[in-house]
């Protein structure tokens, strides 16, 4: 009997150590799939979308304007995908051919001929002054993570921002919801 209990209790221990094991190799591999794949996985697929720094300073001085910019940093492979999947194609569809799609850079601290107004937040009347460059436009507004996603129209934002980027699953009916805020709040 004792060599039985004997037995039987170290390949358990055994089995549940190297099921250990494989499950942190497991991990891992996925760990690295995934932190791999944005980048890789979109290279080469962005839509090309009209706007820039520019060209968002002088959209956002129209009357009405709808403005959907993509805050991102080179090489963000969480960002090329948004762009690619969720905001890319929206330039191209006629159903919000009310809106603009515009992409600006954290790092973009290039000066511009044009400054960009100064934006408020949903509830604020459209404020004045406006920021030399897209680094300091996106951080007069607090955006600090790339991607973050805003709504905005003639000095103020629209909608509630989309901060970062968990999963494609539920992504597109959360900037829906924010395109239709937006659109109301116009």
């Amino acid at each position: 009997m004792a060599m039985t209990a004997q037995f039987t209790a170290r390949p358990s221990r055994l089995a549940g150590a190297a099921r250990r094991s494989w499950r942190s190799v497991a991990l891992a591999i996925g760990l690295a799939w995934l932190l791999a794949l944005p980048s890789a996985g979109t290279a080469g697929t962005t839509a090309p979308v009209p706007g820039d720094a520019q060209a968002l300073a002088d959209y956002l001085r129209t009357p009405g304007a709808l403005a959907v910019v993509l805050v991102s940093l080179p090489g963000c492979g969480f960002c090329e995908r948004i762009m690619a999947q969720q905001i890319g194609p929206l330039a191209k569809d006629p159903a919000y051919a009310d809106l603009r799609v515009f992409e600006i850079s954290l790092s973009d601290r290039a000066a511009l001929a044009r400054s960009l107004p100064a934006i408020g937040p949903p509830a604020d009347p459209p404020a004045t002054e406006g920021h030399p460059s897209a680094a300091a436009f996106a951080g007069s507004l607090g955006v600090r993570v790339a991607p973050t996603v805003l709504l905005l129209g003639a000095g103020r934002e629209l909608a509630e921002r989309l901060v970062g980027y968990t999963s494609a699953d539920f992504y597109w009916a959360y900037l829906q919801e924010r395109i239709d805020q937006a659109r109301k709040a116009r």
